[in-house]
């Protein structure tokens, strides 16, 4: 099966009946309550992955947006180098 909805994917995996690879996360509170349980997956094919803030083309950002997207960047680059919690991150 596959999805675009992280809640369905959640669900479905929390049933019993499935599993599904989803970035940490997107998945915190359920694995801060221990309704999931995360198994990390090491392999080189991930070490480098890119993020990509997807949109119409031609479309110009507000301010707002740019700013968040800037916030991401430098948290999501903090976490990977292991000085920024995964809690932390969501409380940004």
């Amino acid at each position: 099966m596959s999805s675009n909805s992280l809640q369905l994917l959640k669900e479905m995996a929390k049933s019993g009946e499935c599993v599904t690879i989803l970035p940490a996360n997107a998945a915190i509170s359920e694995l801060e309550s221990g309704a999931l349980m995360g198994i990390p997956i090491a392999t080189a094919a991930l070490e480098n992955t890119t993020l990509c803030l997807i949109t119409r083309l031609g479309r110009q950002l507000p301010a707002v947006a740019n700013r968040l997207l800037g916030a991401v960047e430098t948290n999501l680059r903090k976490w990977a180098s292991g000085s920024l919690l995964l809690p932390e991150l969501m409380s940004i």
